[in-house]
Formats: C-alpha cells, structure tokens, sequence
C-alpha cells in the first residue's frame, strides 16, 4: 500500500503535467503550431482599425455604429469622463466619408486574436460587421476587443448586421 506522501507525489507529478501539456510552448503566443494558424486580419470593405490607445474601456453596448459628429463626440466625452481616457487617444473622423463600427469580442486562451472583416451586401442593403476571435490553446489567459473600424458611410437605406464567431 502506498503511503499519503506517495499519494502527493504521484498527484502533483500529474498535475505539473497536466499544466505543461495543456499550455506548452506549442500554445504560446507567437508559436507556429497547427493549432493556432495566422488569418488574414482586416479585409472586406475596412478602412482603417482604430485603437483608443490610454483607455481602458469596459463592455457597455453589445455593438456601436456611430455614423455623426455628435454621438461620436458624446461617446469621447462619456469614455473620457468615465474611464478616465485621454481624449487624445480618439481621432477625429470625418463622417461624411465613414462610419466608425465597434463590436465588442471577448476570449481566452494562451494567445487571443481579433480578425476583422465587412462587407457590403447591397441586395439586402446592409453591411456585414465579423469579428473572429481566435482563442489558442488551454491557459487562462482573457482578452476583449470593442474591434473599432472605419467603413465608408452607409448609403441611405443600409444597416449594419453585426456577428462575433469564435474559432480554435
């Protein structure tokens, strides 16, 4: 019979495995295995991603579609007040050319990844907002995204559908 101090041993030999195994190099972010293979980021009909750099903004709305000066002036201000943001960090858009879209993405993993892309269904007279998160290997690791981008300006008519999907 074993003793309770063979027991420990055989327990945490386990498990110091268990963590290797589960989050080993192969998982790490920058790691070029099978399981975590680079997308293309960005694509369809994005402009520009934008990154509020100095502001820590936490979920408030699901998604944002900010097509004038006034509301995007209010979001500044509330973020600014809020999150204590420096208004510095939110570049000015000119809208009659874009609209800003945000869609708020979270995942976890040892590496998280946000991959952006729009289209324009014009038969159905909408754009079409994917954020893929890409969320590798078994750590746990959480990260978020408002995946803020600049699309042209919506013609008259047009919505937006937004769609989060989550790959390994």
């Amino acid at each position: 019979m074993l003793s309770t101090k063979s027991y420990f041993t055989i327990f945490l030999a386990f498990t110091l495995a268990g963590i290797f195994w589960a989050c080993n190099g192969d998982d790490l972010p920058g790691s070029n295995n099978n399981k975590c293979k680079t997308i293309t980021a960005d694509t369809g009909i994005i402009q520009q991603e934008l990154n509020f750099e100095n502001c820590f903004i936490e979920k408030r709305e699901d998604h944002y579609q900010i097509e004038d000066t006034a509301v995007y002036d209010s979001l500044i201000s509330e973020l600014s007040n809020e999150f204590l943001c420096d208004s510095s960090s939110f570049p000015s858009i000119d809208f009659s050319k874009h609209a800003l879209l945000g869609l708020w993405a979270d995942g976890g993993g040892c590496s998280i990844n946000f991959y952006r892309t729009a289209g324009d269904e014009r038969s159905a007279k909408k754009y079409v907002y994917t954020v893929t998160v890409q969320e590798c290997g078994f750590c746990e690791m959480y990260g978020f995204s408002y995946n803020w981008v600049l699309v042209p300006k919506l013609p008259p008519g047009y919505s937006v559908k937004f769609q989060v999907k989550y790959i390994n």
